[in-house]
């Protein structure tokens, strides 16, 4: 079976893949914010912004690229940890 991916502007991405390894304190530059848009409903559509930081959540414990608004809120409302890149 393959794993689901979401398309956005030309952008594919696999909502499963993991983070590929960086130099630790970045993020790759062609990374895009993988939290769900606020136009999301019955289907995942990422934000795709310009990722600039990683957040965990320990619901999960996996790691995800977020642009600093998405992760400022993740941070702040949703139990998310900074992990690296810009500090929310």
């Amino acid at each position: 079976m393959k794993a689901p991916t979401a398309k956005l502007k030309g952008l594919q991405h696999s909502l499963f893949e993991p983070i590929p390894p960086v130099k630790p304190g970045r993020v790759p530059e062609n990374a895009r914010c993988q939290e769900a848009s606020i136009f999301s409903r019955e289907n995942y559509i990422p934000c795709g912004a310009k990722a600039v930081t990683v957040v965990s959540h320990d619901r999960d414990g996996r790691e995800y690229y977020m642009c600093l608004p998405c992760a400022g809120h993740n941070v702040r409302n949703r139990g998310a940890r900074f992990v690296r890149g810009v500090r929310p």
